[in-house]
């Protein structure tokens, strides 16, 4: 069944017509993107996410024997006590 007599259109060629069709479109898509940077938004999803993590490391260095020398707040690059360790306390509800 055919839908257009025309040929398909490559993305390439629609481009080039988008851009001779808009001043303003032709103008963004030349604006030099040096210097421009651009900020990812983390959705509500992720950012649960994160505090969620967060409150398990808290709750974790709340508990440990050696809370004194564990950072309350995770920070890249710090050491995390021995496994076995862990293994021995008794976690925190985690639902």
């Amino acid at each position: 069944m055919v839908l257009s007599t025309n040929a398909p259109k490559s993305n390439a060629d629609r481009l080039r017509e988008r851009l001779a069709a808009s001043a303003a479109t032709r103008a963004a898509y030349e604006q030099p993107l040096e210097g421009i940077v651009h900020y990812k938004t983390l959705v509500a999803k992720t950012i649960e996410g994160h505090n969620r993590i967060k409150r398990f490391w808290r709750e974790f260095v709340e508990q440990h024997p050696n809370a004194a020398t564990i950072a309350s707040e995770i920070v890249p690059g710090s050491e995390i006590p021995p496994l076995g360790e862990s293994r021995t306390m008794q976690g925190p509800s985690y639902y």
